[in-house]
């Protein structure tokens, strides 16, 4: 009798050991496809990441040729103004030196 009850212990175990490994393949299995999910995740957020960075580099170059070409058309109208300036200095002293010429000939005249 001990030895058949032993024996039902034994075959209880063992049935409650493959439950056992039966639920832990079962969880393996579940994490195994997590993992591989969170991989696929990992793998399309990274390449969205660098389609980001290759947009924002992008950006800036645009940005920076903008500000290039604004600075380059700013500077050529400076250089504009300051030869108007000097072109008009060059004639108030011209001008300047005619009025004078004009006056020391009325003194003259006169």
């Amino acid at each position: 009798l001990l030895n058949k009850e032993i024996e039902l212990n034994k075959t209880d175990n063992e049935r409650k050991l493959e439950d056992t490994i039966a639920l832990l393949e079962m969880d393996f299995k579940q994490v195994s496809q997590q993992k591989l999910q969170l991989e696929q995740e990992l793998v399309l957020k990274t390449r969205r990441i660098s389609e980001l960075e290759e947009n924002h580099r992008n950006e800036l170059a645009d940005l920076q040729q903008t500000f290039d070409s604004e600075q380059f058309m700013l500077n050529e109208k400076l250089k504009m103004i300051e030869a108007k300036y000097l072109t008009l200095e060059h004639f108030e002293k011209e001008k300047s030196s005619l009025e004078q010429r004009r006056k020391d000939l009325e003194d003259v005249i006169n």
